[in-house]
This record gives C-alpha cells, sequence and structure tokens, in this order.
C-alpha cells in the first residue's frame, strides 16, 4: 500500500473516531451519523476500471456502465467528432487497469442505465482533468452541477491556452467553414 494511501485511511480513521466522540457531546442523532458513515465509506470504496468506452465512459470489473457527470467528449460512436480518438485515449491511459474512487452527485443513472459519478484517480479528479486539458468540454446536466464553477472555470482556461480540442478542432472548423464559403462564393 502506497504511502499516501496509508495517511488518507489514517486520516480517515481518525477523522471518524474523533466523529464518534462528537457525536455523544452534540447529540448527533443516529440517522445523521449513518449518513456520513455511507458517504465516508463510499469516497473511499474503489473499483478497478477495466474498459474505456470512449472520452467521458467507462466499465467497472462489476460490469457497470459509469457515464462522467459534467463533462462532454466528442463521440466515436456516431460517426467520429473532431479529438474523439485522442480524448477516448487519454481517459484510458488515465484510468483503464487502475483503481478509481466514484463520487456521487444527486442522480444515479442516466437514460441509458449508466451510473452518473465523478471519478477520482488517487488525488485527480478525471472530470476536471479532461476538461482542463482539452479532451472534453464541461457541460451541465442538472440537478448534477456541484462542480459545474470548477468545471466551467478549467474550460476558459482549456480554450484560453488552445488545449486539445480547442486548438485542433476550433482550426479545423474554421478551415472547412472557409472552404465552404469559397465554394458558395460566386
Amino acid at each position: 500500500m502506497n504511502k499516501f494511501k496509508q495517511f488518507f485511511l489514517l486520516a480517515l480513521g481518525l477523522i471518524s473516531f474523533s466523529l464518534l466522540l462528537l457525536a455523544d457531546s452534540y447529540k448527533i442523532n443516529s440517522t445523521s451519523l449513518d449518513d456520513l458513515t455511507q458517504k465516508v465509506t463510499l469516497l473511499t470504496q474503489e473499483y478497478l476500471v477495466t474498459k474505456t468506452v470512449d472520452g467521458d465512459t467507462v466499465v467497472l470489473e462489476t460490469g457497470e456502465v459509469v457515464r462522467y457527470i459534467g463533462i462532454d467528449a466528442p463521440e466515436t460512436s456516431k460517426g467520429e467528432e473532431c479529438f474523439a480518438t485522442q480524448s477516448t485515449n487519454k481517459n484510458k491511459e488515465i484510468v483503464e487497469g487502475k483503481l478509481v474512487r466514484l463520487e456521487k452527485d444527486v442522480s444515479e443513472i442516466d437514460k441509458y442505465q449508466r451510473l452518473l459519478r465523478y471519478v477520482w484517480v488517487s488525488d485527480l479528479m478525471v472530470n476536471d482533468y479532461l476538461i482542463r486539458e482539452g479532451y472534453a468540454k464541461a457541460s451541465s446536466y442538472p440537478p448534477d452541477i456541484k462542480y459545474q464553477d470548477r468545471f466551467s472555470k478549467a474550460e476558459r482556461e482549456a480554450k484560453k491556452n488552445n488545449r486539445g480540442l480547442w486548438d485542433i478542432c476550433d482550426k479545423s472548423l474554421s478551415i472547412s467553414l472557409s472552404l465552404r464559403d469559397e465554394t458558395l462564393a460566386p
């Protein structure tokens, strides 16, 4: 077990113990304490990613499909969109074959029965990283908006610095539009 994980688990144990002591002195009801314990458990449970579907979707060893909350990566399924291969490959590099932690917002699943989650590898939030580095766009789907401001800021930073799709796709779109305009000109 690496030192970070050991430290994290030790800190988590100390926090849990402290909360138990405080629960008695502040008369926290058992329901609140149970909710807190459940949230701590969810944030520390790890899952193995066995397959990368695309830039914002993965499959866990349990067979469950996870769709990243708050991002929209270029699609490979409906004809390949600009930067789809790069986005999928980067996501694969970050998570495939690795243990991830999943953080739920409000919704459990989407209309395709995929789990909706923020995904963490160690201390890296994958959703944020993919947006910040230009592999995906920020995309808000209420009610799951916990990190919306963070993602919007990451997207502005990626655009400003012409990272990833903001460099390649904007230029190719500009070129294709100018070629179209030349073709249509009398």
